[in-house]
């Protein structure tokens, strides 16, 4: 089992970091919540159909966008623009689909209380989920590589899920309603990165 490595404080700069968006695709001048709910829609499709990036759940009642800085944190998105964290030419944090993913409902709500997260790997060339918060119902999907193609215009900017990826580890180990923060750390080495999990070996459309 490969381990995950420590990301560097203070984060790189653009261009030379494993945690920024790798493209030069500057189509984000595009108009703003069309493009941003078209973006994520067709990203996050599978075998012809939208899914749970996660999970592999189809059900479109349960699905919802999820942005990994969350839409009300101009702040924090500007500021992060502005010390080349993120691309110059970005759209705002609501309307940038390069900001979101498709959830379930349950993967939705681990990922926004800071119970899991999502590291991009270089070395695997993969979108890594991590259930930090040890949830025995997520050991399944732990270390496994998540339904995101890396290579895509689209795809996800790295530094947001590292961004996010700090939040939780900060809130689990200061948060003393948690009592999987010690089991969580010793979980981190379980990586399965270059394994699909079960649902995801289907035929993939990708935009």
């Amino acid at each position: 089992m490969a381990q995950i490595s420590a990301f560097p404080l203070p984060l790189p700069l653009l261009p030379h970091s494993d945690f920024v968006y790798r493209g030069d695709d500057n189509s984000s001048t595009d108009s703003a919540t069309t493009v941003f709910r078209t973006g994520i829609t067709n990203g996050d499709v599978f075998g012809g159909v939208l899914r749970c990036i996660i999970c592999g759940r189809e059900n479109r009642t349960t699905l919802e966008n999820c942005h990994l800085i969350p839409k009300v944190e101009k702040n924090t998105w500007d500021n992060l623009k502005a010390k080349r964290y993120l691309p110059s030419w970005v759209k705002s944090v609501e309307h940038e689909s390069r900001n979101a993913v498709t959830f379930c409902v349950v993967h939705h709500k681990l990922f926004e209380n800071y119970q899991v997260f999502i590291r991009y790997v270089r070395e695997y060339d993969r979108y890594i989920y991590i259930n930090y918060s040890d949830d025995p119902y997520e050991t399944k999907y732990h270390g496994k590589a998540v339904g995101l193609n890396s290579t895509d215009r689209r795809a996800p900017f790295p530094t947001a899920f590292l961004i996010h990826e700090i939040r939780t580890r900060s809130f689990l180990q200061t948060n003393r309603r948690s009592h999987c923060y010690t089991a969580a750390v010793g979980r981190l080495a379980n990586l399965r990165a270059n394994h699909w999990p079960k649902w995801r070996h289907i035929k993939i459309r990708w935009r």
